[in-house]
């Protein structure tokens, strides 16, 4: 997985149960992984709490306008657009492209498991600590 920061804290927007399962059995002392299942919550939990890096799952409802607003998010957390299907008679690649071209820092096709993401927002948390630096 490579080197790990001091603490990786990731906020995933998912309604998958079988991939929140697999969220909630990520063990280790460095990375904290918060879940909202919808775009309400995801709101609330990133007003509260300042994330390393962000799974988003495109296709819930509100999903693709929530990158923008995250992007634009004083704290500029990387946001990993994911999705299992295309939207609105998309292809899945059109659609993870329109979540690049909102801000997105990476698209990923589902499925994908815990350490997966992990893994994704290791570099891309990094990645964004290494330009802010």
């Amino acid at each position: 997985m490579g080197h790990l920061p001091p603490m990786l804290d990731l906020l995933l927007i998912d309604d998958d149960d079988m991939l929140i399962a697999d969220a909630n059995a990520v063990s280790h002392t460095s990375i904290r992984i918060a879940i909202a299942r919808d775009v309400v919550s995801a709101r609330r939990l990133a007003a509260d709490w300042h994330f390393d890096a962000v799974a988003l799952n495109v296709a819930l409802d509100g999903g693709l306008d929530l990158i923008a607003t995250l992007v634009g998010d004083s704290l500029g957390a990387p946001v990993i657009a994911i999705a299992a299907h295309g939207l609105a008679g998309r292809t899945l690649e059109n659609t993870l492209t329109i979540a690049e071209l909102r801000g997105a820092a990476l698209s990923l096709p589902k499925p994908i498991d815990a350490i997966e993401l992990v893994a994704a927002a290791v570099a891309q948390a990094a990645r964004s600590a290494k330009a802010a630096a």
